[in-house]
Formats: structure tokens, sequence, C-alpha cells
């Protein structure tokens, strides 16, 4: 799932990997603002990984795949919020930044996609309406060319 072709499991991965899920989105956002850290499971994590990475890291740790996971789903949340200050990166961290900006680009991607949706309903309820108005006239004219 990850764009690392070194087999190296690194904290841009995981933060990438978790991002391009809508259903983990939400919980690595938590990690970079000021409230409370939502949890994820290791179960989780390890979905979204490359299992090669996974096990590369693993195999590093001395530990079994899911238990790398288990605490690296420990761990990440907490060196996210570490390394944050209200949801903006320090300059020593560029996996950090990396994070913030690719949260910033989805927010630019969604708010153009949101503007593309809105563009396109105003012209269907258009369409709609000069539709009604047409078969309004059709009638009309029937009666004038009588």
């Amino acid at each position: 799932m990850t764009e690392n072709t070194s087999n190296e499991l690194t904290l841009a991965d995981i933060l990438m990997a978790l991002l391009g899920d809508p259903e983990t989105y939400g919980m690595v956002a938590s990690w970079a603002g000021d409230g409370a850290n939502e949890a994820i499971s290791g179960a989780t994590l390890a979905a979204r990984l490359d299992d090669a990475e996974l096990e590369g890291f693993a195999a590093k740790a001395g530990l079994s795949p899911q238990a790398a996971a288990d605490q690296l789903a420990s761990a990440v949340p907490q060196l996210v919020d570490i390394t944050t200050r209200a949801g903006t990166a320090t300059a020593a961290d560029p996996a950090i930044a990396e994070f913030n900006s690719a949260i910033s680009n989805r927010d630019a991607d969604m708010a153009v996609e949101m503007v593309e949706f809105t563009k396109n309903n105003i012209l269907t309820q258009a369409s709609q309406a000069m539709l009604a108005q047409a078969t309004q006239l059709k009638p009309g004219v029937l009666l004038l060319l009588r």
C-alpha cells in the first residue's frame, strides 16, 4: 500500500497508508491536533501497511508481525502527538512535515471536489427547471397554433 521501494518501514509510510484510507484518516488527524488522540489497533494498522515492510520491521525488532503492529499502533499516535504542536509540524521532523502536507493536500483536493459537485448540482437543477418550463410551454404553443 505504501510507495517505499526499499522495504524499510518509515513513519512517513505509516502515516501515508493511514491517510489514504477514509476509515483511518480521522484517527491520524486527531494525533496532530490539540484534542484527544483516537486509538488505533495493531490489526487496523497492519491491514493498511505493506506486508513485506511490516515483516522486515518485525524481524529487525525480533517480534512477530502482529506484535510489531501492536507496538507501532501504540507508539505512532504518541510520536505524532509529541512532535506536533497544535497541529503544526516541527521543523526538525520531515516525516511529520510530510504528514501535515498530506493533510493539507487532501483538504484542498476535497475542496476542489466539493466545488465541482456544487457546480454540477446547480447545472442539474437549472436543466430540470428549463425542462419543466419547456413542458409547460408546449400546451400554450399548441393553443396558439389552433
